[in-house]
């Protein structure tokens, strides 16, 4: 993000030196007056450009945060992304297949417990 903050400032830069060069012509003085447009739409630009950028990453660190906390962690993690988009949407999802593991990992707890109560009993069994 650093660069284009110094991208934008080093073209600005360079257009007002380009426009202060050539101010013999008319051309050069009307864009000498239109300098301080051209600076101000390319930093909208920018500024504009780096906002659209956040509401698109932002969603996705919080997914890939989710998704690290549930293989790192092995808990279910519920994420929370009110966008109206198709991130709110993946978000959706992944909250159903998080909510789908955890109960697809405690019904395989439960049939490990049964499956070792019932190793108890046969052994108790085949030694009497």
């Amino acid at each position: 993000m650093q660069f284009l903050w110094v991208f934008s400032i080093s073209l600005v830069l360079l257009l007002l030196d380009f426009f202060f060069m050539e101010n013999s012509s008319s051309i050069s003085r009307y864009l000498e007056r239109m300098a301080p447009l051209i600076a101000g739409i390319i930093t909208l630009s920018l500024l504009t450009f780096h906002l659209v950028l956040k509401s698109h990453t932002e969603p996705i660190h919080k997914l890939m945060k989710a998704a690290q906390e549930m293989s790192q962690k092995g808990r279910s993690s519920v994420l929370q992304i009110d966008s109206g988009d198709e991130f709110e949407l993946l978000a959706h999802s992944f909250n159903e297949m998080s909510q789908s593991i955890t109960s697809q990992i405690k019904d395989l707890e439960k049939a490990q417990a049964r499956l070792e109560e019932a190793n108890q009993v046969k052994s108790q069994f085949l030694a009497n």
